[in-house]
């Protein structure tokens, strides 16, 4: 009897939440957070720390894009030192694209979700065709990756990698700004199962764009 009282008594402290383990009382509804350091995969294609890889990776992360209030893929990564817009024509412009490192768009590699964007004969990136509301995070390998990814990235690697959601989700949004400049767009996701998910986005962008004024 007095062996099935002291298992009683023990398990009645550990329903109560208090547990004494050398001599200090943790409660069970007090929840630990520990910050992790921020991984990367496109240096390597495995997940290391940030800091432990063997190349100079910058990553823009949704929480950044929100904070800046950048509406293009491109003004997002305008932030990344080395990277330069060359394109001039407005938002649909692809007769320019971007820069890194001096190297043009037909020597960096540019990937959504792992898939190339470059066009197969140009190298040209469509830019406008890629949300920027539904970023993840976009990570920015500077300098040859050619090893792993082949001949088009000598100049670098500009993984662009979308939200996953474990969930249906609809986002509709619209913005406006000087000129009569329009964004609206509307990104739907529809879980399947554990492994596949399918996604359907639409964004339209339109603007008068800057009026010279004549001189009399």
């Amino acid at each position: 009897m007095k062996k099935l009282a002291s298992k009683g008594l023990l398990m009645s402290a550990l329903i109560c939440g208090n547990v004494l383990w050398g001599g200090t009382t943790v409660l069970a509804d007090e929840v630990q957070e520990y910050e992790l350091d921020e991984m990367v995969v496109t240096a390597t294609r495995t997940a290391q720390e940030n800091i432990k890889v063997p190349a100079q990776v910058n990553v823009i992360t949704a929480e950044d894009i929100k904070k800046r209030n950048v509406l293009t893929i491109t003004d997002a990564l305008k932030s990344i030192p080395g990277l330069y817009d060359a394109r001039v024509g407005g938002m649909s412009d692809t007769a320019n694209g971007i820069q890194l490192r001096g190297f043009g768009e037909e020597s960096v590699l540019v990937l959504y979700d792992g898939m190339p964007m470059n066009d197969g004969y140009t190298a040209k990136v469509a830019w406008s065709a890629i949300s920027i509301d539904n970023v993840e995070r976009i990570e920015v390998v500077q300098g040859a990756a050619s090893s792993l990814y082949g001949g088009r990235a000598v100049g670098g690697v500009i993984n662009i990698i979308s939200k996953d959601s474990d969930k249906d989700t609809a986002h509709v949004y619209a913005n406006y700004g000087s000129d009569n400049t329009w964004k609206r767009g509307v990104n739907f996701t529809k879980k399947l199962d554990d492994k596949w998910s399918l996604g359907f986005g639409y964004e339209n962008r339109r603007t008068d764009g800057y009026v010279r004024k004549p001189v009399f």
